[in-house]
């Protein structure tokens, strides 16, 4: 058996090689010119889209909290309603409570609305107003198993304060 040499191109080259050679001298060429001349737009980072609406915060804590009270609450469903009831957020509280007995969430993209009525799990959570949310930098507390009045601002007002 007679082996089979291989296809030679131009000059005695396998042509895999010249397709190589081609396509790097292509590539040497246009990293050459001028960076506004080239076809190719530099990279860029990425940039995250921005957030639309207001971002709430929240910790949680309920008034059965003993060795297995933070069940209800841990990795629960948190809904913020407007004041027509219609939901306008929802997310899931932490998975771990910290500080013991207390657990967080975030709510981003709300729009602006008059109220904000919170719901945790299967428990009615307070209702604050745009204007305490904003007071409060759009950060709360608030006990579930308490009365609604028993619910702060992190700057200690109340549902009910102005």
């Amino acid at each position: 058996m007679t082996p089979v040499a291989p296809d030679r191109g131009r000059g005695g080259v396998p042509r895999l090689a010249a397709v190589v050679l081609g396509v790097l001298t292509a590539a040497c060429a246009q990293a050459a010119r001028p960076a506004a001349a080239r076809s190719v737009a530099p990279i860029s980072p990425a940039t995250p889209a921005p957030s639309k609406g207001h971002t709430l915060v929240g910790h949680v804590s309920t008034t059965d909290c003993g060795k297995f009270g933070t069940y209800d609450i841990v990795n629960a469903t948190v809904q913020v309603r407007d004041e027509s009831g219609s939901v306008i957020g929802s997310t899931t509280t932490d998975t771990q409570p910290d500080p013991i007995c207390v657990v967080s969430f975030h709510v981003p993209g709300l729009p602006t609305s008059s109220s904000y009525r919170l719901r945790v799990g299967y428990d009615r959570g307070p209702t604050y107003t745009l204007q305490q949310l904003r007071r409060a930098d759009w950060e709360v507390s608030f006990t579930l198993g308490e009365e609604e009045s028993s619910a702060t601002t992190m700057n200690g007002n109340g549902p009910g304060d102005s």
